[in-house]
């Protein structure tokens, strides 16, 4: 009888379906969160290889958070929104997230999740963490000219330094893979299709996700855009184009 009962119970776990056997790791919400939303939140921690080339890499873990929408029955194609920067954390956000009001209408009808991409926010292992120190923002803030450059030059060299101690792969966190993390949160959660929201860097991280898996998006708002074709030290050189242009 219990050999029976151990085969059903193998059967119906091989029956249902990947995200019912994820591995998300569900957490309390690192943030404090507004009495008004609290029930509504579920914050978890997504595995994901760091390096999807080799089967022996290292296990990293991407954070995000849903915040479950009003309706009784929502639809189902939620909206994720995809962070800019690169490197800014939307969980630390979510409170203000959930009192937009533009985004209030959206999880009216659809749960809302919010994504802390690999090496950000309280994703981890986090990379340049020297550059998240209030110390850091401040002088980021009021210095400029050669000594606001010098700042930065540092900052990088420093964070060079912690990710080859901490022996990250640092190759390893780019658009692609943030794509195939953002896939496979997806799968994770069981949604078939969702509707994607980014800005500024966010809007790099849309469109790799959109070439890479087209039949995944069913909608897309990307502001702020930045060229798939263009690399961050060419804004300069743009922008005085642009402005020659206009003026």
């Amino acid at each position: 009888m219990k050999t029976l009962i151990l085969l059903l119970a193998i059967l119906v776990f091989a029956a249902m379906p990947l995200h019912v056997q994820s591995q998300i790791q569900w957490e309390p919400h690192p943030v404090e969160l507004d009495a008004e939303i609290k029930e509504r939140v579920r914050f978890g921690f997504l595995p994901v290889p760091e390096d999807r080339s080799n089967p022996d890499s290292r296990k990293i873990f991407v954070a995000f958070t849903l915040i479950e929408s009003l309706a009784e029955n929502p639809h189902p194609d939620p909206l994720i929104l995809l962070p800019g920067g690169p490197g800014i954390g939307l969980n630390q956000f979510v409170n203000r997230v959930s009192g937009s009001a533009l985004l209030q209408k959206a999880y009216e009808k659809r749960d809302l999740i919010l994504i802390d991409v690999r090496g950000s926010g309280f994703s981890y292992p986090r990379i340049c963490e020297n550059m998240a120190t209030e110390e850091f923002g401040l002088q980021n803030t009021f210095k400029r000219g050669s000594e606001l450059e010098i700042l930065h030059r540092k900052a990088i060299e420093e964070c060079a330094e912690l990710i080859l101690e901490s022996g990250a792969d640092i190759t390893a966190y780019n658009s692609v893979e943030v794509a195939h993390d953002i896939e496979a949160l997806r799968l994770a959660l069981g949604f078939e299709k969702w509707n994607v929201r980014g800005h500024s860097y966010g809007s790099r991280y849309g469109m790799t996700l959109m070439q890479k898996y087209p039949n995944t998006v069913r909608s897309a708002v990307l502001s702020g855009m930045s060229d798939l074709s263009r690399y961050h030290d060419r804004t300069p050189v743009n922008l005085a184009r642009s402005l020659r242009l206009l003026i």
